[in-house]
């Protein structure tokens, strides 16, 4: 784009992402399932979604967000459990 009328300039796109990570116990999914369509119908959240989830709850993380109608928005990143923490916050 050009600014100032004569400088080529970069300017990025305004691109927000919300993440929530949700791992192996039903209460946990039940508040993500909250979180995520409390954040779309109440706060208007319009933009991408990340979610942290284990490999085998993939699916259920889709189909539990699939009411939500997030489409592309919707982005799944498996992450494998750590017993360490530092290896899970190193992970996020």
């Amino acid at each position: 784009m050009l600014h100032d009328g004569w400088r080529v300039a970069l300017f990025r796109q305004f691109r927000p992402l919300a993440y929530f990570a949700a791992f192996s116990s039903p209460d946990i999914f039940a508040c993500l399932h909250l979180a995520v369509s409390s954040l779309i119908d109440l706060g208007g959240w319009q933009w991408d979604i990340l979610v942290l989830t284990a490999p085998n709850t993939v699916a259920l993380v889709r189909s539990l967000l699939a009411p939500c109608n997030l489409g592309e928005r919707l982005h799944i990143a498996p992450v494998e459990q750590s017993r360490h923490r530092l290896d899970w916050h190193m992970a996020r």
